[in-house]
């Protein structure tokens, strides 16, 4: 049975040991990732190429159905570096699909990051600015 956020969030401090997050700025995050999950979605496919005629819309079979459970897949994997065929399937999926689907949603995280004003800063400077 694959890994599910909804799953977990019941069990006490398990989604702050997978994802270093409390429940709250987990809760917090997930509407950011959202917005920039669409987004880029508008303009992209799954595999990386320019959307053309087709609108994106979520299938049936999705693996990462909730926004929930891709903000989990993202930080879980971000967290721990495993192997993306470990990750893949711990998360019911293959080691090809785990990496387009890490490949969106790290570009979404940065994104909702980037909004939230909590992208990590590069320099001394920036830091010291925030």
């Amino acid at each position: 049975m694959p890994l599910r956020s909804a799953d977990e969030r019941t069990k006490a401090g398990v989604i702050q040991q997978l994802t270093s997050l409390t429940v709250a700025e987990f809760e917090a995050l997930t509407p950011l990732i959202q917005n920039a999950f669409l987004a880029h979605m508008t303009e992209w496919t799954l595999e990386g190429k320019p959307r053309g005629g087709r609108r994106s819309s979520q299938y049936a079979n999705c693996p990462l159905p909730t926004p929930e459970d891709r903000l989990l897949f993202v930080l879980m994997y971000l967290k721990g570096a495993p192997l993306q065929t470990a990750h893949a399937a711990v998360f019911g999926l293959t080691q090809p699909k785990a990496n387009l689907w890490l490949h969106v949603l790290v570009t979404a995280l940065q994104a909702a990051l980037a909004t939230s004003g909590d992208l990590p800063t590069r320099t001394v400077t920036t830091l010291q600015e925030r």
